[in-house]
């Protein structure tokens, strides 16, 4: 359930005078483990399409075995009031106006009526093909389904996606045509353990390997309140692979935002505001560059290896997963004018276009290095081991020989993109390396215990949370050094991989010059 502590009274007002939660809400959520493996249960690792193999539900690692029912805090109240054993301790204490306590005598019948029947999803796409490089594509998409009526999840992005859309579909009209192919998805079964996109991904693997410049995610457009914003408004709250965080910094400073400030102020605005900074925010850290799952990035990022943005506002909002997230919710308490969903709308159109239309793909491979080097700091100083039971040193040095070509080949490309010295087939062949750097990051082998996970830099943990250098990290929580060891070399060697290659382009675009 839902403890008014969390989402509800203790917040603000509620539904449906305020953002914030009834006593009757409901969170529903799927409650398979897609942090092992998402998407349907029986095929897990390829695509689930009439006909395929499948493994019978008991065998399948994703499905758990206790049978679990969603309640309101007004539904458990009394059960927890009738709960007599030893008294939680005080971070486990909610906002109800009783002692939480562990197990007591307290006897319920619980009757949970499961539904196993096979059931049909569907993927709805659109294309524009690309005027020049057709086979790099840049993918789009939100997914339609809800738990209940959706005003925020989904439906305020699918009011961005079909506005989107449609207006892709003007530029067509006019014979205005990105220089690649612009894929649009809407997605079936998000809610249900991210099915749709994840069989999508499987089934279509081996082409969005190789063509797949980056997708771009929008599960929520506005999933705040603004009318509880304050002047400042709703903070602008994306992630993003580092390699595409400065790329999505420059084009927040194109957009206006409902303040009537750009994109770029507002969301400098709100991010000091949000951290209770004095000071306002380097770019740098304006975007989270560190993605955990429960969204459609997922089987991109972490089974295909290309890389993934998610955008959205977000704010106070108590009704996640109810059916008070409604239309009503969203036209008189989140956003009554709709201008957020149209900010929303146009960054995410713009960003499609940048990457669509790029002479050269705009990844920044020295921002991508130095968040490694934040990452793995990060890990050594919240788990405080001695370095001679699992020593990173060389890994440190990899990263940094790693950011030094990044920002080698960036200057060196700046010099000869000012200059017009660059050949279209250099800009080409340019482009394929680029890419092949975040193809790179893939281990085919997987995260220990998790095969589907395949990304050495981003996975989840046993949540929807981020987490960083996942086997390596996994193995550090567990003492596990031997397999900590084992994993550090896994990093370095494509770390080491990838600031060859990034020499290699240097080297490459910097023959022949006129």
């Amino acid at each position: 359930y839902s403890d008014p502590a969390e989402d509800g009274y203790t917040k603000g007002k509620i539904f449906p005078d305020g953002p914030w939660g009834p006593e009757s809400h409901i969170q529903r959520g799927a409650i398979t483990y897609d942090y092992i493996v998402p998407g349907d249960p029986t095929t897990p690792g390829w695509a689930s399409v009439p006909g395929a193999q499948r493994i019978a539900p008991e065998e399948a690692r994703s499905l758990p075995k206790i049978p679990a029912l969603p309640l309101s805090w007004r539904d458990a109240k009394p059960l927890l009031e009738n709960m007599n054993g030893p008294e939680a301790p005080q971070d486990w204490q909610g906002a109800l106006p009783i002692r939480y306590r562990f197990t007591g005598a307290v006897k319920v019948h619980v009757k949970v009526d499961m539904d196993t029947s096979m059931q049909a999803y569907t993927v709805v796409e659109a294309r524009i093909r690309g005027s020049e490089v057709p086979d790099e594509w840049v993918l789009l998409g939100n997914h339609r389904d809800a738990w209940v009526f959706g005003g925020v999840d989904p439906s305020s992005g699918t009011a961005s996606m079909m506005e989107l859309t449609r207006s892709l579909g003007e530029l067509k009209q006019r014979d205005v045509r990105p220089r690649r192919t612009i894929v649009v998805c809407s997605w079936d079964g998000e809610e249900y353990a991210l099915t749709g996109s994840t069989e999508w991904g499987e089934q279509f693997a081996d082409d969005l390997k190789k063509k797949l410049v980056a997708y771009l995610n929008v599960d929520e457009s506005v999933a705040g309140a603004a009318t509880t914003a304050g002047p400042d408004g709703l903070s602008f709250s994306p992630s993003a692979v580092a390699s595409l965080a400065p790329m999505l910094v420059e084009a927040s400073k194109d957009v206006r935002a409902p303040s009537e400030k750009s994109l770029y102020e507002a969301w400098r605005a709100t991010t000091m505001r949000d951290s209770k900074a004095s000071t306002p925010p380097f770019d740098s850290a304006l975007v989270e560059t560190r993605i955990g799952s429960g969204s459609d990035h997922t089987v991109f990022l972490n089974h295909l290896g290309r890389p993934v943005i998610n955008l959205g506002f977000t704010g106070d909002y108590g009704v996640y997963h109810s059916m008070y997230d409604d239309h009503y919710w969203m036209s008189h308490i989140g956003d009554p004018a709709f201008e957020y969903n149209i900010a929303l709308t146009r960054i995410w159109g713009l960003v499609a276009l940048r990457l669509a239309n790029a002479d050269i793909l705009p990844f920044d491979f020295g921002f991508n290095a130095s968040a490694l080097e934040r990452f793995l700091r990060e890990l050594e100083q919240k788990n405080k081991f001695e370095p001679r039971l699992l020593p990173l040193k060389r890994l440190h040095a990899r990263i940094a020989e790693f950011e030094k070509a990044g920002n080698l080949l960036r200057e060196a490309v700046a010099y000869d993109l000012l200059s017009g010295s660059a050949s279209p087939g250099k800009i080409q062949r340019l482009n394929e390396e680029l890419l092949q750097v975040e193809s790179n990051w893939l281990d085919p082998a997987g995260i220990p215990g998790r095969p589907w996970f395949q990304h050495l830099l981003y996975s989840s943990r046993y949540t929807y949370a981020h987490l960083e250098f996942p086997g390596l990290a996994e193995a550090v929580e567990r003492h596990d050094w031997k397999l900590g060891r084992q994993q550090a070399v896994l990093l370095e060697r494509a770390v080491e991989k990838n600031a060859r290659l990034l020499r290699s382009a240097q080297s490459s675009w910097e023959k022949n010059k006129p």
